[in-house]
């Protein structure tokens, strides 16, 4: 009764309750986007190949050597004013790089309206977007399973506040409109197996999704295949034959039609230096183990409910085990699928498709990931909330046997496991540097001519946002290099020299700085800025 009084209230609320949810959740992104003082070297090849024209590369046409003044910078990362809504430099871009063009299309899109001008809330605000239309979509996904508004709602909250979801939106890259794409596609299976609206258009509309969603990362691709074997499996044991061929004739145009789209995918998937790296991480086996537990680790670290889940059912089976240890054994599960099982079948499968689907996804995931990151799996964390919350409040309801408590206790447990996410693993891709503000601390040297040794794509794109401040500033490829340019332009004056290495922190360049010293009118050199904290992967001295 008490359930159902709790559930008329937040029904009669719920846009306004959903409203301040949101908002809350938004102004929580906006405070971490705020804090946001650099970025990733993916961030900045999302401006660079959504922005750039013909272009995809900041090193694509050698211009190592040269001086370069901030708008050749400001060039790569932004939209020009004769280059507005440019898609087929996009398109282009994207053919020379390893993913699909749909992301950056949206991103140019964006800048096309504000020319010349480089931000990251930009990009952080084309991801609030799809953040709020992920929780919106899983509040509706949420609420057709279970037909209870107060743990909707509560799995949105889970999800939403995790540290998990806010690093992907405050992540300026394609994961979080792919963690869209992923709730809406479910919610649309749900429909289909539930039996809500047209069959008809809720299979075109996954159709469409499956479209979209490959052409903005091909991670997609692998949940997409799970979930659509699971309806498929659902549609051949329940023999429902027109709608199994019309299924099937519907996911083999939608990926012809993705792949006709982009021709270039599958040079990416099956050749490109990704889909290759992914192909043989999935072939090598003898890691599974080790690879799958890095990737739970960083998952309770960015959603640390799972494991407090975890624990609390371990620990309630033990007290049902040691307080009826002389009876039967099926007590100890009894109670905790008579919740379940209050659903009705089709609800009970579409659950177990979600389980199997989410499951198989995040093992592949971790086997065929470039990186130990969070961000390959953060498009799961919606269904995980869902699973997890589901089940925790099926065993807190066989403790305490009262709604009222059970609701309160689960509240509690979202509120420690959001606090737990965030001391434990924390919001990723800040680059804070401790507090101070990079740009700040480097103002004053960017009157200074610069130097960025740097030998490789990546390595020449980290430290744009730095180099772009400088009246002056040029790419040499080594020492040798880098004394030849500073000896034609020697001058008295001291210089920046920037050092990235993004594969690796480095303790220092001494050994290149007096050898540039020993062979240049330099006598002393200081460091600004080190690797470890610039937030740009960079170590940055100052010659005098």
């Amino acid at each position: 009764m008490e359930k159902h009084k709790a559930n008329k209230v937040f029904e009669k609320y719920t846009s306004i309750i959903l409203l301040v949810i949101i908002t809350c959740q938004l102004i929580v992104i906006t405070i971490f986007g705020v804090l946001k003082e650099s970025y990733h070297v993916d961030e900045l090849y999302t401006f660079g190949l959504s922005n750039s024209f013909y272009k995809p590369f900041i090193n694509w046409n050698n211009e190592t050597n040269i001086w370069h003044s901030p708008e050749y910078y400001n060039d790569y990362l932004t939209v020009q004013t004769d280059e507005l809504f440019a898609y087929d430099s996009v398109y282009y871009n994207q053919v020379n790089d390893v993913h699909p063009p749909f992301y950056y299309f949206g991103i140019h899109t964006i800048c096309s309206f504000f020319p010349n001008i480089f931000s990251k809330w930009i990009g952080i605000g084309y991801n609030m977007l799809f953040y709020l239309g992920t929780v919106l979509c899983l509040f509706y996904l949420s609420k057709l399973i279970f037909n209870d508004i107060l743990l909707a709602i509560l799995i949105c909250i889970a999800y939403g506040f995790s540290a998990g979801a806010i690093s992907c939106a405050i992540f300026i890259r394609m994961y979080m409109i792919v963690t869209f794409f992923i709730v809406l596609l479910t919610y649309l299976y749900g429909l289909l197996i539930v039996g809500r609206g047209s069959k008809f258009i809720n299979i075109f509309a996954i159709v469409l999704i499956n479209i979209l969603g490959f052409l903005t990362q091909y991670i997609f691709i692998i949940y997409a295949f799970l979930i659509a074997y699971g309806y498929f499996v659902y549609l051949l044991k329940d023999k429902k034959w027109k709608l199994l061929f019309f299924y099937g004739v519907a996911m083999i145009v939608s990926i012809v039609l993705g792949v006709g789209l982009f021709p270039e995918s599958l040079n990416h998937i099956f050749d490109g230096y990704r889909g290759v790296e992914a192909i043989r991480n999935f072939s090598i086996m003898k890691d599974f183990i080790s690879r799958t537990t890095i990737f739970l680790l960083l998952l309770s670290n960015s959603f640390a409910i799972l494991p407090i889940i975890l624990i609390i059912i371990f620990a309630t089976k033990l007290f049902y085990f040691i307080n009826n240890k002389n009876q039967n054994k099926n007590i100890l599960y009894k109670t905790t699928l008579s919740n379940y099982n209050n659903l009705s079948n089709e609800k009970r499968v579409f659950l177990k498709i979600i389980a199997f689907s989410t499951f198989l996804s995040f093992l592949i995931i971790a086997k065929i990931s470039p990186y130990y990151e969070e961000r390959y799996f953060a498009y799961l964390l919606p269904n995980i909330s869902i699973l997890s919350i589901h089940v925790a409040y099926i065993v807190l309801a066989d403790f305490f046997n009262d709604s009222r408590k059970v609701l309160n206790f689960l509240t509690l447990l979202i509120i420690i496991g959001t606090v737990v996410s965030h001391i434990s693993g924390g919001v990723n891709y800040l680059y804070s540097n401790k507090g101070n503000d990079l740009d700040t601390m480097m103002s004053k040297y960017y009157n200074y001519n610069a130097y960025c040794v740097a030998n490789t794509g990546v390595n020449m794109t980290i430290p744009i946002p730095l180099l772009m401040k400088h009246y002056k500033s040029c790419y040499t490829s080594n020492k040798e290099d880098t004394i030849k340019k500073i000896i034609e332009n020697e001058n008295g004056e001291a210089i920046v020299l920037y050092f990235p290495d993004w594969d690796k922190i480095q303790d220092s360049n001494s050994k290149d700085l007096e050898y540039i010293i020993d062979h240049s009118l330099y006598d002393s050199y200081e460091q600004l800025v080190s690797n470890e904290n610039s937030g740009a992967c960079t170590n940055i001295y100052l010659l005098k």
